[in-house]
C-alpha cells in the first residue's frame, strides 16, 4: 500500500527552511501562531492524548497553505480526523522512549549509590563516571527519538497513513538524511531554548516557523504533498 512512497536525500539547510517557512506564511503568520499556540496549549493539558492531533491539525494547515488553498483557525481541529492513529503513535513512541531512557535513569541511579558506598575511593570516582555517561545517554536519546519520528504526523496526515508504516517510513527518511535532520534539530532545539530564557513569548513566535520548516523539510524529501484535503 505504502512501496510507492520513497524519501529521498536532499540538503538540509536549517536557516534557508526558517526563512522558506516565513515565505511560507506570508501574511498568514499571525494565524499560524494562533494555530500553533492554541494547538501546543491543548496538546499539553492531556500530552499522549491530545498532542498528537493536535500536531497533525497544525500539519495539516500548513500542507492547505503549501498547496495555495485557504486555512482557517478552524482547520487546527482537523487533525482529530486522524485521532487515532496519532494516538497510537503517540504511545508506540512514548513505549520506546521508556525503553531506551528508563535505562539510562538507572545508570545514573546506579552511579550515585555507588559514589556514596564507594568511600570517596576509585570505586566512587568510577560511580560518577557512570552517573555522567548515564546523562548524555539521556540527552542524546532525548535528541535522537524525537528526530526520528520528525516526520510521523505530517505521514498520517499527508499519505493517510497508519501509526507503525509513519514511524517507520519517518525512520527511513531520517536516516537518508540524518545529519542533517539532526543539524536542523539541534539548531532549533537552541534557538528555541535561547527564546524561552529571554521570555516565553519569543519561543511561541518561533515555534510555527520551525513547524513550517519540518513541513518544507517534508515535502522536500517526499516530493510535495499528496493526499490532504
Amino acid at each position: 500500500m505504502y512501496d510507492d512512497v520513497e524519501p529521498r536525500q536532499v540538503s538540509v539547510a536549517p536557516i534557508d527552511l526558517l526563512k522558506r517557512s516565513m515565505d511560507l506564511m506570508g501574511d498568514q503568520y499571525l494565524l499560524f501562531t494562533a494555530i500553533t499556540f492554541v494547538g501546543m496549549f491543548i496538546g499539553n493539558i492531556v500530552p499522549i492524548v491530545l498532542f498528537g492531533p493536535m500536531l497533525c491539525g497544525i500539519y495539516f494547515s500548513f500542507f492547505r497553505r503549501a498547496r495555495g488553498e485557504a486555512v482557517t483557525f478552524e482547520m487546527l481541529f482537523r487533525g482529530f480526523d486522524y485521532f487515532l492513529e496519532s494516538l497510537i503513535a503517540a504511545i508506540i513512541a512514548m513505549a520506546a522512549q521508556a525503553v531506551v531512557i528508563i535505562p539510562a535513569y538507572l545508570i545514573i541511579i546506579g552511579g550515585i549509590v555507588g559514589a556514596f558506598a564507594g568511600g570517596g575511593g576509585l570505586i566512587s570516582i568510577l560511580a560518577v563516571l557512570v552517573s555522567v555517561v548515564g546523562y548524555f545517554l539521556i540527552l542524546l536519546l532525548s535528541v535522537l527519538i524525537p528526530a526520528f519520528l520528525v516526520f510521523v504526523p505530517a505521514l498520517i496526515v499527508d499519505r493517510q497513513m497508519t501509526a507503525m508504516p509513519a514511524i517507520k517510513l519517518s525512520i527511513k527518511a531520517v536516516s537518508t538524511n540524518l545529519i542533517g535532520v539532526l543539524t536542523m534539530s539541534i539548531v532549533y532545539a537552541v534557538i528555541s531554548f535561547a527564546a524561552s530564557c529571554a521570555c516565553l513569548i519569543p519561543a511561541f513566535f518561533f515555534a510555527p516557523i520551525a513547524i513550517g520548516a519540518t513541513a518544507i523539510l517534508y515535502q522536500d524529501i517526499f516530493g510535495g504533498t499528496k493526499h490532504a484535503e
